[in-house]
């Protein structure tokens, strides 16, 4: 046990909470230029079968990032998945008139 404590710094050298580096909360505001959805939907239509880890290269994003996009295309009506997760493809909705 006294090994492990001596690897502990000493109270009186340790950084202050208030100098530490500050964290994130984890939330994002949601907004979005929409730029990415207008480069997804851009990828889509040369190429719908692309999957998402190849979107994520193409744009230098996170595959993650692409899901938040694609769900939100999805949830606007704008994209849909046809077919399996394996094999399928993206297909993009009609833009209703305006």
């Amino acid at each position: 046990m006294k090994t492990l404590l001596k690897h502990i710094a000493p109270a009186d050298t340790r950084v202050p909470p208030q100098e530490t580096a500050q964290k994130s909360s984890g939330k994002s505001s949601g907004k979005s230029s929409g730029k990415s959805s207008g480069e997804l939907l851009d990828i889509i239509r040369q190429e719908p079968r692309t999957t998402i880890p190849e979107m994520a290269d193409m744009l230098g994003k996170s595959s993650r990032t692409i899901e938040k996009n694609l769900a939100r295309l999805r949830k606007a009506g704008k994209v849909v998945r046809v077919g399996p997760a394996k094999g399928g493809y993206w297909k993009i909705l009609e833009e209703p008139d305006e």
